[in-house]
């Protein structure tokens, strides 16, 4: 037995009618939309706190460990294994440097240590702010990437690795890792 429900709301108030002419009133918790509402917002800011605290560690991190000529323990993890291994870039060599140089807006310098990084932060601003404006507006669905967006991300990632390393091949290394 299917028993389907008509719902209509009502202000605060939700109206459920059923198939057998029973009608019944509910009234909604307006104070729990306003909490989830808080909690979204509350979560919303803290990972953008993280977010902006872990770019600032990477930048203070990486230049105290370029700092220093001599190899020791810190200079190890600035190195990259496909960089190691294989002698070419992965697709996020570099960066830490384009994500320094994005904190100074050094826009030309960012693209040229790593284009994909740029874009990944363009990408991240506008979802970040779209998310924001979804929480304000008490949306249930606050992030959402579309299919085509992630297809975006994946070309764009592809082609600037294939790219980048056949510039590498053709002699041109603004990065001077290699």
């Amino acid at each position: 037995n299917i028993h389907k429900i008509l719902m209509i709301y009502i202000q605060n108030k939700v109206i459920i009618k059923s198939l057998y002419g029973k009608v019944r009133t509910v009234k909604m918790d307006v104070d729990n939309s306003h909490d989830i509402m808080r909690k979204r917002l509350k979560t919303y800011l803290i990972l953008n706190a993280t977010v902006l605290i872990m770019a600032i560690i990477t930048v203070v991190f990486r230049n105290f460990t370029v700092s220093h000529n001599e190899l020791h323990i810190l200079s190890l993890f600035t190195k990259c294994p496909s960089t190691l291994l294989f002698h070419i870039y992965c697709p996020i060599c570099g960066g830490t440097r384009s994500i320094a140089a994005l904190m100074r807006l050094d826009i030309s310098e960012a693209v040229k240590c790593n284009a994909f990084v740029v874009f990944l932060s363009v990408v991240f601003i506008y979802y970040d702010i779209s998310s924001l404006i979804s929480i304000i507006r008490g949306k249930d669905r606050v992030l959402y990437i579309s299919k085509y967006m992630k297809i975006a991300v994946f070309l764009f990632l592809s082609v600037f690795f294939i790219v980048r390393n056949i510039a590498l091949v053709l002699g041109y290394d603004y990065l001077g890792d290699l």
